[in-house]
């Protein structure tokens, strides 16, 4: 059982919106090394533990820690993206995606997409799959 306490383990501020900074961010939680696959990882390990309760313990409460800094993670994506001004969502999106996307630096599925928000892919705009 997980239980959701309305509150960031850590505060999570942002200076000034960052499209480009956001998607960098992306790549922590949705990439190969990111946390949505340490977080699985761990909680399957403990799922599957059949040794010492301690250990099981042990592994549920590093991955649900890491359910913590997916939702960290999370936060910033959105701080970075909420209030940049519509030139650089313009700039990003612009006229040809694919080319603004590769020169830019932003992913255009953060507002195509995403609602300006995260989403449970990599840096470029890969779905989490586990592999």
């Amino acid at each position: 059982m997980f239980y959701h306490d309305k509150k960031l383990q850590y505060t999570v501020k942002v200076d000034k919106p960052n499209p480009q900074f956001a998607r960098a961010l992306q790549q922590a939680i949705g990439g190969i090394e990111g946390e949505i696959r340490v977080c699985l990882q761990y909680l399957f390990q403990a799922w599957n533990s059949r040794g010492p309760v301690r250990y099981r313990d042990m592994l549920l409460n590093t991955g649900t820690e890491e359910i913590a800094h997916i939702e960290m993670l999370a936060t910033a994506v959105c701080l970075n993206l909420e209030g940049a001004p519509s030139s650089v969502v313009d700039t990003i999106v612009g006229n040809d995606p694919v080319m603004e996307k590769i020169m830019g630096g932003g992913d255009p599925r953060h507002f195509l997409s995403g609602g300006m928000g995260a989403l449970a892919a990599d840096a470029n705009g890969v779905p989490f799959n586990g592999s």
